[in-house]
């Protein structure tokens, strides 16, 4: 009777180890597997803009920061710009810009774009201030236009320019801009040349 017991017994406890060998094995696996996952993954990185207070957008409406913040990081994008980075620089306007406007969006900016050609052009861009029109989907932006030949500016310029926006759904997007002032051709704010130099604005 004992030794059919301990039999059963050492059976019982065999099985137990084998069973807790095998959870083992499988957790180190499943840990082998992880930790080359995080070795190899690509490292992604969420930057939240740096605001000073809550926004909102509705399926019907927008406010004045949202567009004040959507406005400014446009200008930015759209009148920083150097030979260097012509195509990411195009690339980046037509991300944002309303599909309904995308094809004379485009031909402005690559116009620009064959202006630059291979100069040394390099134009940077400082906002000043910003007023927006959400019901009338409409922002202008003021600020300084800096030229820069290589190292050297060459003009320093206040501009003016203005945005139309499209809204549907939850989508801002970009339909339209213009300078509104110092410019020989008010109406295309991307090929306006200044003080003769033949510089792109």
């Amino acid at each position: 009777m004992d030794t059919r017991q301990a039999f059963a017994d050492n059976t019982k406890y065999l099985a137990q180890r084998n069973m807790i060998a095998g959870i083992s094995g499988f957790s180190l696996f499943l840990n082998l597997i992880l930790g080359v996952y995080v070795m190899f993954r690509d490292e992604t990185v969420v930057l939240q803009p740096v605001i000073q207070q809550p926004l909102k957008i509705t399926g019907s409406h927008i406010t004045s920061d949202y567009l004040e913040l959507v406005t400014r990081d446009t200008a930015i994008a759209v009148l920083n710009r150097t030979p260097a980075s012509i195509d990411y620089w195009m690339n980046n306007v037509l991300r944002i810009t309303d599909p309904a406007a995308y094809g004379q969006v485009k031909t402005q900016l690559l116009r620009v774009k064959n202006q630059l050609g291979d100069t040394d052009i390099t134009q940077h861009f400082e906002p000043l201030t910003i007023s927006t029109y959400p019901d009338d989907l409409r922002s202008e932006v003021t600020g300084i236009v800096y030229v820069y030949v290589g190292s050297a500016q060459v003009s320093e310029t206040p501009v003016r320019y203005e945005f139309n926006w499209t809204y549907r759904g939850l989508s801002l997007k970009l339909s339209g801009f213009k300078a509104l002032q110092n410019g020989p051709d008010e109406n295309n704010a991307l090929t306006a040349s200044q003080g003769g130099e033949g510089v792109v604005q």
